[in-house]
């Protein structure tokens, strides 16, 4: 699945609000919603789009901070997806950053890429060894695709042979080394020189 972590820190430097509304583009889905002092929330769907209405039991000033958890199944790979656009209405300005991660069994690349700045690797600090990147969004309206493929297990193999000449046999002791990147691997074969068989593993 792909899921995103979203921290929303809103300023209000005037009168307080009882309300808040986002519009969250895309198709994931909602796993949780929080912050303090939310009486009830609410979600409207509608044609690509959807209406997140938040009621508090208290009116907000000063800042408020809300963080939200969202997950979209993969059905299958390869698969297209895109980053889901988190609106604040309302706000007289938005703008954001975003890290993305990959998965060890899933190989990611950023697509059609619009409205976003990838900030340099010296920026970046990178918070996870599976960090692609960091991109910053100067105003809501951007357009990011990810397109998400099978991690293919890449493997280096090192063998240390020690051959023996017997008067009826010849033999190998063989220690075999593999590195393995990318995903992990279920079974590995190999093969023999011919007239040879294996006596101990």
């Amino acid at each position: 699945s792909i899921r995103t972590e979203s921290s929303i820190h809103c300023t209000i430097p005037r009168a307080a609000i009882d309300q808040l509304q986002l519009t969250l583009d895309g198709e994931q889905e909602i796993l949780s919603l929080s912050g303090e002092g939310i009486s009830d929330w609410n979600l409207t769907k509608g044609d690509g789009a959807q209406l997140i209405s938040i009621t508090f039991d208290e009116p907000q000033s000063e800042a408020y901070q809300l963080e939200l958890i969202l997950e979209q199944a993969i059905p299958a790979l390869p698969f297209a997806a895109t980053i889901p656009e988190i609106t604040v209405l309302g706000a007289i300005r938005q703008s954001g950053i975003f890290d993305i991660l990959e998965d060890q069994e899933i190989s990611t690349r950023v697509n059609l890429v619009s409205g976003l700045e990838r900030l340099p690797a010296g920026f970046e600090n990178a918070p996870h060894e599976r960090f692609l990147g960091r991109y910053r969004y100067g105003k809501p309206g951007f357009q990011a695709q990810l397109q998400l493929e099978e991690t293919v297990a890449r493997v280096s193999a090192y063998s240390f042979t020690d051959l023996q000449i017997l008067p009826q046999a010849t033999r190998f002791d063989t220690e075999l080394q593999l590195e393995i990147e990318g995903r992990g691997l279920l079974e590995n074969a190999r093969t023999l020189p011919d007239g040879y068989q294996i006596e101990e593993v």
